[in-house]
């Protein structure tokens, strides 16, 4: 069997490659001037020394005249027609759109550049049979397609330390994945190029394109612009490249209206084809099914196998994404997909806008994260993501919810709020493997932390650090959980140069309470709840105005008086990573710090602690232990606070934080995410703190 490969290169006089099962000498360069004679005329020159010139004239004459040949049938084909399914013996019409072979095996990239993930895949492909194999990573994660009606969808998935395999039925007439667009849209665009993203490049192209929408539309809100789908839902702007001189495909490029970034950004992916090998004969058969005698599990759910038995936590499972309906997604000829899947999610978390307009954008915001979520969930982590509640959030509105910021400026008069705390002493006793303050801890044999909250869309995140460590802390020496008004540490802790909805700090709200307010925490009954926006102080028992002691102690909705329900001693610091005057560095010092902090947790009980919550997959975290190294520790890197509930340890060894976030219970494990100690990830032992109570 003889295959042609298509091989993506910057530079078009080595460009279309053809490999075949015949030795490396019969494989040519078919493509340029420079290059196609090398291997003839190194061949001529060693015959130099045993044959007349005239043999050797012959042999560049018939050399070049064979190269002739297969350019012309490359380009116009055997019977001079030009084909553009690239078949071997095909040829390529620059004016024609391109056609995929019948059979063929491929290499390919995706991309998302604005959160630097790329997913490598090879796909093999028989339309004559209706199949296909989608082999991710190298053989990490592995798809067989088919087809046939009521088939089955196979997968082989890495799970914890062994590969598994999992079945699927389907119901109804089945399709293969696509892989290119449908070009019945498309009209020839000129000329382009495009570079790869190891820098390879630039490659020139033929481009074929596709706007869809109507760019520039108005946000409901008038503030900004977005691309308006036409009727068939299409929206933004795609272009499709193939090779100038070969017609292999090179790129398949969207770029619409910002809906996950915020500024000049566009919603963007890239769909490199870095290989196309199209053949005259079937794939083997074994390529497109499991080893045999390989059992697989099965499985209904529509977003792939649920792993519950075999995860690294029996109590949890993970996810990972099945990329047909990904690949249909990406294409912009799906809209019906694209809207049952948003309208699915849509339903289960009762959303409501508040036009048709505000709908659509949502839509785009919704499906620009989803692809993210499906190509991360393809990683083989140890952690899987999930379309939460907040999926149709742009990636600015996300960002507001980390609102861990520098302590701002005080007037020099004022007391010195960030200098209250002092500094946790490690204890000698050795911990024990595991400690869970949700189930510990209590007089009554229960635990001593609330269920997760909700800060909404404020950046409060700081509050629940504040009161998370208070109601701990009250918890055990009361035997009573009480929830805690994060409403008052918003409203009242200003002067420590905290502002509310827009960030603070744990450790400044407690020098507050305890210089200004005798220590004094109302709970929630008495002060209110979280809002979800700045209030008006009600609580600050050494007020002053102008000059005179003035209490604020009044509800001003309920018109009752606020007591404290707790009362504040002291405040403590873990590490010293928090002190950047001492220059700890967090990553180098990780092993001491997360001793240090995981002996405060065990003894003391919930730390409120500070975290790097900036990637983007830390917002759709589903389940699993959270081990991103990307995820940074610095002082200055750390911008939500969270509250550390306990600890546990895996299967292979590795311990684990558990942290209770403010995102509600719709995120991670119903509201929890288990973070890896390894390295320090994410800062959790960088900057801990924790109260005393009187």
């Amino acid at each position: 069997m003889r295959v042609h490969t298509f091989i993506v290169s910057p530079n078009n006089t080595d460009h279309l490659k053809m490999s075949s099962s015949l030795p490396p000498s019969d494989r040519h360069t078919v493509s340029g001037e420079q290059s196609k004679y090398r291997a003839l005329n190194e061949s001529a020159n060693e015959q130099q020394k045993t044959c007349p010139r005239w043999v050797t004239i012959l042999l560049v004459f018939l050399g070049v005249l064979a190269s002739t040949l297969v350019t012309y049938f490359v380009t116009h084909g055997v019977d001079g027609k030009s084909s553009n399914g690239l078949r071997p013996g095909g040829g390529y019409d620059p004016d024609r759109p391109f056609e995929e072979a019948a059979v063929f095996q491929m290499s390919l990239l995706f991309t998302i550049p604005y959160v630097n993930l790329q997913e490598p895949f090879y796909a093999y492909t028989d339309n004559n049979q209706g199949l296909m194999t989608l082999d991710y990573y190298s053989g990490q994660d592995i798809y067989y397609f088919s087809a046939a009606d009521n088939g089955t969808q196979k997968f082989l998935l890495p799970v914890y330390d062994k590969q598994v395999c999992f079945d699927m039925a389907t119901q109804g007439p089945n399709t293969l994945p696509p892989l290119f667009p449908d070009m019945t849209k498309f009209s020839r665009n000129g000329k382009g190029s495009v570079t790869l993203p190891d820098g390879t490049g630039p490659i020139k192209c033929d481009k074929w394109s596709y706007t869809g929408g109507t760019p520039g539309s108005k946000s409901p809100s008038g503030h900004s612009t977005y691309n308006k789908p036409d009727a068939e839902g299409y929206a933004g702007s795609y272009d499709f490249f193939v090779d100038e001189k070969t017609g292999a495909p090179v790129a398949f490029n969207m770029r619409g209206h910002n809906v996950a970034v915020s500024g000049s950004h566009l919603d963007e992916y890239w769909l490199y084809y870095l290989s196309y090998t199209p053949q005259e004969t079937p794939i083997a058969a074994s390529i497109f099914s499991p080893p045999r005698g390989l059992f697989c599990h099965d499985t209904n759910s529509p977003l792939g196998p649920t792993l519950e038995e075999l995860s690294t936590d029996e109590t949890k499972h993970l996810v990972r994404s099945n990329p047909a309906d990904d690949l249909r997604m990406l294409m912009p000829h799906h809209a019906e997909l694209r809207d049952k899947k948003f309208g699915e999610w849509h339903q289960k978390h009762g959303k409501s806008y508040t036009s048709p307009d505000e709908r659509t954008k949502r839509s785009q915001t919704f499906h620009s994260n989803l692809r993210f979520i499906s190509a991360a969930n393809r990683r083989g982590k140890s952690y899987s993501l999930a379309a939460n509640h907040m999926t149709d959030w742009t990636r600015a509105e996300l960002l507001r919810l980390n609102g861990r910021k520098k302590v701002g400026s005080q007037l020099s008069s004022a007391p010195d709020y960030q200098a209250q705390c002092g500094q946790h002493t490690v204890g000698t006793t050795a911990l024990p493997p595991s400690k869970d303050w949700r189930t510990e801890g209590g007089s009554t044999g229960g635990g001593i932390v609330l269920p997760p909250k909700d800060q909404g869309t404020c950046g409060s995140c700081w509050t629940y650090g504040v009161t998370g460590t208070i109601e701990g802390q009250m918890a055990k020496k009361t035997g009573k959980l009480v929830d805690m008004s994060e409403q008052s540490i918003m409203d009242c802790t200003w002067a420590a140069g905290n502002l509310a909805c827009d960030g603070g700090t744990d450790y400044t709200a407690y020098g507050w309470l305890m210089l200004k307010n005798d220590g004094q925490v109302a709970s929630a009954a008495d002060y209110g709840t979280d809002m979800n926006q700045n209030g008006f102080c009600h609580f600050s028992l050494n007020n002053m105005d102008q000059g005179v002691k003035n209490p604020l102690d009044t509800n001003p909705i309920t018109g009752k008086k606020v007591t404290g329900s707790a009362q504040i001693e002291s405040c403590y610091h873990v590490g010293l990573a928090w002190n950047e005057s001492l220059h700890v560095d967090p990553r180098k010092e990780a092993k001491k710090l997360m001793d240090e902090f995981t002996d405060a947790l065990y003894h003391v009980g919930p730390l409120s602690i500070a975290i790097d919550a900036t990637l983007h997959d830390f917002y759709f975290y589903s389940a699993g232990l959270y081990d991103d190294t990307n995820c940074l520790s610095g002082v200055d890197d750390l911008d939500h606070i969270v509250l550390a509930v306990g600890y546990g340890t895996s299967k292979n060894g590795e311990r684990y934080t558990i942290v209770r976030n403010s995102w509600s219970n719709h995120w991670g494990e119903e509201g929890y995410i288990r973070m890896s100690q390894a390295s320090n990830v994410c800062g959790v032992a960088t900057t801990p703190t924790y109260v005393k109570l009187k």
